[in-house]
C-alpha cells in the first residue's frame, strides 16, 4: 500500500498530521531496521530538517530523545546534526546524555562539534552531559 501511494506523482510527503508529524517522522519512529521507505521518502523530497515549533527540535533530536539510535544514525547522513533545540542542546549533547555510544561515534565521525557551549544549556558540552549521566560507553568511545 505504501509503495502504491509513494508512486503517485502529486504526493506531498511533507504534509503534517494534527500531532505535527510527517510521514518520514512516523516511519522512523516505527522503523525496525528497514530503511527502504524512509530512503524513498527522502528521495521524494521529505524535509529531514523540519523543526518542531513548540520545542525547536529537529527530527534527528526527536529520534535521539526516544532512544532510537539506529534510526538516528540512519538520518544523521541526511539531517543537520548541529541544530540547537530550545534547551540549547545539539544531537551530540542528547546522544551523550542518553548514552547512545554508537550515535556519538557516528556524529563525531561526520563532523559534529563536541565543544558546543551555550548559556541556555548552562555551558555544558556533550562530555559534561556524558559524565553527569555516567555514560561509560560514550566516555570510552570519546
Amino acid at each position: 500500500m505504501v509503495d502504491m501511494l509513494l508512486s503517485v506523482r502529486s504526493l506531498d510527503v511533507n504534509l503534517q498530521t494534527i500531532e505535527d508529524k510527517s510521514a518520514l517522522e512516523m516511519c522512523l519512529l516505527n522503523s525496525k531496521d528497514s530503511w527502504r521507505i524512509p530512503t524513498k521518502l527522502i528521495e521524494l523530497g521529505a524535509n529531514v530538517n523540519r523543526i518542531k515549533e513548540s520545542t525547536q527540535e529537529s527530527l534527528l533530536q526527536i529520534l535521539t530523545k526516544n532512544n532510537l539510535e539506529e534510526a538516528a544514525i540512519f538520518l544523521s547522513d541526511y539531517g543537520d546534526f548541529n541544530h540547537v533545540d530550545a534547551e540549547g542542546f545539539t544531537v551530540l549533547h542528547l546522544a551523550a546524555k542518553k548514552s547512545l555510544s554508537n550515535l556519538v561515534a557516528k556524529l563525531l565521525e561526520i563532523g559534529a562539534n563536541p565543544n558546543v557551549q551555550l548559556e541556555k544549556s548552562q555551558m555544558k558540552t556533550p562530555i559534561h552531559l556524558a559524565v553527569e549521566a555516567d555514560a561509560v560507553g560514550v566516555l570510552e568511545k570519546s
